[in-house]
């Protein structure tokens, strides 16, 4: 993963990802290289063929990547390089959905059978994405504000406490 904050996905592809896919592309061991471009970061997949030494491969990709850095736009991040193997990928994957409930109460039913999951021997990782976190809205009335002389920075640091 290697960031370019504020750059647009093409931006990205053709500043980031095209020069570093020829990169770690030359690579020996490297099978494929998938990417892809977003807003301000860039994800890359480097596929290594099976029975390459995987330390020695990071090795070879940190080398090659660092070796280029110089070549990359100005504001682009350092690469943040994390190693998958078969054993990564996961198991079960759960989707929870429902008609009449909404996204935080379908978030805490999620964090309960996850917690059971979490319960069950060998269970190495569990990770729940979507629905919502609890969220407070303050409306603020600025008539009974100064009534109670109490000003926004007040309420704000009231708040974050």
């Amino acid at each position: 993963m290697i960031g370019y904050p504020g750059a647009s996905p093409k931006e990205v592809e053709s500043g980031v990802v095209q020069p570093i896919e020829k990169i770690v592309s030359n690579i020996k061991g490297v099978e494929d290289v998938y990417s892809t471009s977003m807003s301000g970061m860039a994800m890359l997949t480097v596929q290594f063929y099976v029975g390459e030494d995987v330390e020695r491969s990071l090795v070879k990709l940190y080398n090659e990547l660092m070796k280029n850095m110089d070549r990359m736009p100005q504001g682009v991040t350092m690469p943040l390089v994390k190693t998958r193997s078969i054993d990564d990928v996961p198991v079960l994957a759960f989707t929870l959905w429902s008609e009449k409930m909404g996204g935080f109460q379908m978030r805490q039913v999620a964090e309960v059978v996850g917690n059971e999951i979490k319960k069950i021997p060998d269970v190495a990782q569990i990770n729940i994405t979507g629905g919502q976190s609890r969220q407070v809205k303050v409306v603020l009335d600025k008539d009974k504000m100064t009534e109670s002389k109490v000003d926004f920075n007040s309420i704000a640091q009231s708040m974050a406490e």
